[in-house]
């Protein structure tokens, strides 16, 4: 419901994640990252030549791969928060 109040404005198409904590911090992270940036996090990825990168297709396994990018981000991030609290 929050995402739909979301005014993306330059980020048109975007690709939204969002994370839910739960235990000892609780909340959510939500991300919206531009298709660009996507296709450019893929690229590197998938060692591409980042000067011709053509836009890749957002299949399944590419949106899994995203995913599990900032799964791992957010889990550090996570991390370091707990040491406050």
């Amino acid at each position: 419901k929050e995402i739909e109040k979301i005014s993306f404005g330059l980020y048109k198409p975007a690709l939204i994640i969002s994370l839910n904590y739960t235990g000892c911090l609780k909340g959510k992270a939500i991300l919206f990252i531009s298709t660009n940036e996507v296709n450019t996090i893929l690229g590197i990825l998938m060692n591409k030549d980042l000067n011709s990168l053509e836009a890749l297709e957002l299949d399944e396994i590419n949106i899994a791969t995203i995913k599990e990018v900032f799964n791992q981000i957010y889990g550090a991030i996570s991390m370091q928060l707990t040491a406050f609290f």
